[in-house]
């Protein structure tokens, strides 16, 4: 059987030869061969983080300080964007979670969606961006879309569980 695998497969395999270790040589190294350690180096805050200025106003923490009159305003405007399939504006179905203005008039919004899968995801933070932006007073918004808690239709308010006829 050995010899009809060897007319088979051609030629027999040679042995292969063991590896031989051998004793790795010993350098000696000399303070003189070893790279200069680099010098400690002072690391100035400017270094680590832009200038105030520099920031983008979009990433700034916004406190719910400002002018309660323009908070209102901005609701009002806010209440003009609607659910293109429920019609009913985005306050009082209750997807508006949380929106804040600062003394300087930027305003950050917390918002969810009736469904993870809306068809209207992108466009509905965009809608109330631009109406918020809209208002004047207002320098810049941002829009947050969380999807913790989860909507349920007992965020609505009652208007529009009226509008919709759910009383």
């Amino acid at each position: 059987m050995k010899g009809m695998m060897q007319s088979i497969f051609g030629r027999k395999p040679e042995p292969k030869p063991e590896p031989v270790m051998e004793k790795p040589a010993v350098v000696e190294v000399t303070e003189a061969d070893r790279p200069a350690k680099p010098a400690r180096q002072m690391v100035e805050l400017e270094d680590i983080a832009p200038p105030a200025a520099e920031i983008d106003p979009m990433d700034r923490h916004v406190e719910d300080d400002g002018d309660p009159e323009l908070k209102e305003r901005i609701i009002e405007s806010a209440k003009q964007v609607r659910d293109p399939e429920i019609p009913v504006n985005l306050f009082d179905l209750g997807l508006i979670y949380d929106l804040s203005l600062d003394r300087e008039g930027f305003v950050a919004v917390e918002m969810t969606l009736t469904t993870p899968n809306c068809p209207s995801a992108a466009q509905l933070p965009a809608q109330i961006k631009e109406a918020i932006e809209d208002v004047d007073g207002v320098v810049s918004a941002k829009v947050r879309v969380v999807f913790t808690p989860p909507w349920t239709p007992e965020m609505m308010s009652e208007e529009a569980r009226l509008e919709l006829g759910m009383m």
